[in-house]
């Protein structure tokens, strides 16, 4: 198991992106950033479900 929340992680770097960009209303900025966002939320999800697989492996 990873010692960090990736979770927790994540959403703290989203709220920071949303601090440091307040004018993004650019179309194409706004959808970089979504695409951006749902290619992390995929990758964490991915992970979990990997040390879940893990995890019921080992026992």
């Amino acid at each position: 198991m990873l010692p960090l929340n990736i979770e927790e992680l994540l959403s703290i770097y989203k709220e920071r992106l949303r601090k440091v960009n307040p004018g993004t209303r650019h179309p194409i900025w706004k959808w970089v950033l979504d695409t951006g966002y749902w290619i992390l939320d995929t990758g964490c999800w991915m992970l979990g479900a990997g040390c879940w697989i893990l995890d019921a492996g080992d026992r």
